[in-house]
């Protein structure tokens, strides 16, 4: 069973290389565990495990690579190629990383940054792979910047020049818009909520020639009520951004989570928020974890 090849490598590996943190036999067999059933689990660190835990994955990995994807933070990348990664060789296994924007093949590990794993999940590059997040604790914040949408007026500009036909009509909107903003403004540079109405014409305006180029194509997937909307007015120059947030971010994005075996590790202990933003629709039926901090080694 994978779980015991991964506790007994694992053990090796510390009779050689010892470390201070005393889970790794237990994260190790979770992992392992988690690869064979490809199930969703949730693994709760303690604070305390900093980047440690590290370990007891990669040698779970460099035992079965299982055509892993792993969110990679560039905090954690430096640690995975110049501790982690070197270590593991050392101990006589290895894990092959890729890091292009195509799916390699399921013998290597694809690291990818958050746009990447956006990408990859909208190209249905993810399907039959096991997804592997760290640091999930910041995954809804994270995505909630990375989904963000903003309109400038030169995205305004480009629109008119490749739509001729609309042009007069988007102009109109625009004028309309920028009076409604700048009158209300009760201080300079003010941010203020923009009419759903404004919204619903403009999106209709879009529809009606089949615009598929963003940031405008974005808009047409949005649904008003889950996205908050507003303007960031520029008095200087008589401008202004119109910004869109995802409310629910994990929400937007069901079916990365949902649509294929998923490990989230966390580090933020007991007081860890993500379990409450994890629906049965997002992240159905998951195994979780409390992995404690003792006094001794395992």
């Amino acid at each position: 069973m994978l779980e015991a090849h991964a506790h007994k490598k694992m053990k090796q590996l510390l009779l050689q290389d010892s470390s201070s943190w005393s889970h790794h036999l237990t994260l190790s067999r979770l992992v392992a565990r988690s690869f064979r059933r490809k199930d969703h689990t949730l693994i709760r660190l303690e604070p305390s495990s900093k980047d440690e835990w590290l370990l007891g994955l990669m040698v779970s990995l460099g035992l079965e690579p299982c055509g892993a994807v792993m969110l990679l933070p560039e905090r954690l990348r430096d640690r995975v190629f110049t501790i982690e990664l070197p270590r593991i060789r050392r101990n006589g296994l290895s894990v092959s990383c890729w890091e292009g924007s195509t799916p390699p093949s399921l013998e290597q590990l694809w690291l990818l940054d958050l746009p990447g794993l956006l990408n990859a999940y909208k190209n249905d590059h993810l399907e039959g792979r096991q997804l592997i997040v760290p640091e999930a604790e910041f995954l809804a914040e994270r995505f909630r910047e990375v989904l963000a949408i903003e309109i400038r007026a030169d995205d305004w500009e480009g629109l008119c020049r490749a739509n001729p036909s609309i042009k007069t009509a988007l102009m109109d909107l625009y004028e309309v818009i920028s009076l409604s903003l700048f009158s209300k403004a009760a201080r300079l540079n003010d941010h203020l909520l923009i009419d759903k109405n404004d919204f619903s014409v403009l999106k209709e305006l879009l529809l009606s020639v089949g615009i598929s180029s963003d940031p405008w194509q974005s808009l047409l997937e949005i649904d008003v009520d889950e996205w908050a909307i507003w303007a960031e007015l520029d008095h200087k120059n008589l401008t202004w951004v119109w910004k869109f947030k995802p409310l629910e971010p994990l929400n937007v994005i069901k079916g990365l989570l949902r649509d294929q075996p998923t490990i989230l590790l966390s580090g933020a202990g007991k007081n860890c928020l993500l379990a409450s933003q994890l629906s049965t629709e997002i992240f159905p039926s998951p195994v979780e974890i409390f992995i404690n901090e003792p006094d001794s080694q395992e």
